[in-house]
């Protein structure tokens, strides 16, 4: 049997170039697939980023409401103890005569004191 070098140059062109050809496609396919992966990756962490920025800000709000509150009545206490204090310290550095007139001006004092609608505070008037 005869065989012609240039059939058989050929066929073995052929045949490399079927493999290289295929070679190269699955390498392609590997790529693609590896950015494929690459590119969900990133998508899960932007949206597991996302939802827990979220799910923190909705867990800790009562938090923060809880902690102004707090912060408010502490202040309203500090100004309310301020203004007791000045209280008692204008009806010890006043000079009064304890009989009459002088029981009704303490009087007058606590009720003034008591009665202000800036305290910020439900107290019944208890001289009016």
């Amino acid at each position: 049997m005869v065989v012609c070098t240039r059939t058989v140059t050929r066929l073995i062109g052929a045949v490399l170039a079927s493999i290289f050809a295929r070679w190269i496609t699955e390498q392609e396919y590997l790529d693609r697939t590896n950015q494929a992966i690459l590119v969900l990756a990133l998508g899960a962490m932007v949206i597991a980023l996302t939802s827990s920025l979220i799910l923190a800000r909705t867990l800790t709000k009562p938090l923060r409401e809880l902690t102004t509150a707090f912060n408010q009545m502490s202040a309203d206490l500090a100004r309310s103890n301020q203004l007791r204090k000045q209280m008692t310290a204008d009806i010890a550095h006043r000079a009064i005569n304890l009989t009459g007139r002088g029981m009704e001006y303490i009087a007058d004092l606590v009720g003034v004191w008591l009665c202000r609608p800036n305290l910020n505070v439900d107290l019944p008037c208890l001289l009016g």
